[in-house]
């Protein structure tokens, strides 16, 4: 028979390969997954990470996402299928620590701020006057912007304004919702939501 020669290398090298992370099972209900932490160059990590990259998934604390990060209206958790190392494991849907993927009213709700935003410089681009310099009223005056300035989530005096335009975004939208219950009226809501888009828009750095 040959000989196979092994060394610490090339034994280290085939555990690296094989071992994919650390799993945690229930202690109450056999082969169910409590916990389980995928090692960065392994199988299930790059899984992991394909699911929250087709969720369109962003950590927590991203800038963007933060302030919406427990509202599950606007943000949801990202799910997979785990399942432990025997073949008498059970499959587990397991939520993915620190990661939240948008909603369709949050992808709305920004796609409503933008078109506010490109609808209020073609309006009113060439008749503002108080409008500072680096606005999106002077920097986009034809309206036609294809993605929020990405200084606004990030600017220590301009991002709760933002958010706060996203959050009666999403008023304005489900306010036509026969079912809304919102204390304010629905044209109420929609002229607190025109009144911020006209601050952001005229006043807010988009650089």
């Amino acid at each position: 028979m040959p000989t196979v020669t092994l060394t610490a290398k090339s034994v280290g090298q085939k555990l690296c390969e094989w071992f994919q992370g650390w799993h945690e099972s229930s202690t109450t209900e056999i082969g169910r997954t409590v916990f389980f932490a995928a090692c960065p160059w392994s199988d299930s990590h790059r899984e992991i990470h394909a699911v929250v990259q087709a969720a369109n998934g962003r950590p927590k604390d991203d800038p963007e996402y933060r302030p919406f990060a427990a509202d599950r209206a606007m943000m949801r958790p990202i799910y997979i299928r785990a399942r432990g190392g025997t073949s008498v494991s059970a499959v587990t849907l397991c939520e993915v620590d620190g990661y939240v993927a948008p909603t369709d009213l949050y992808i709305s709700s920004v796609a409503k701020v933008l078109e506010a935003l490109n609808r209020h410089a073609i309006v009113f681009a060439d008749t503002d006057t108080d409008a500072a310099r680096n606005s999106f009223i002077r920097r986009y005056p034809k309206g036609t912007e294809a993605a929020i300035p990405g200084t606004y989530a990030g600017d220590r005096t301009w991002k709760e304004v933002y958010f706060s335009a996203v959050r009666l975004a999403s008023d304005v939208i489900r306010s036509a919702d026969p079912q809304w219950r919102d204390p304010r009226s629905r044209a109420e809501t929609n002229l607190q939501f025109q009144n911020v888009i006209r601050r952001l828009a005229r006043h807010a750095p988009v650089a």
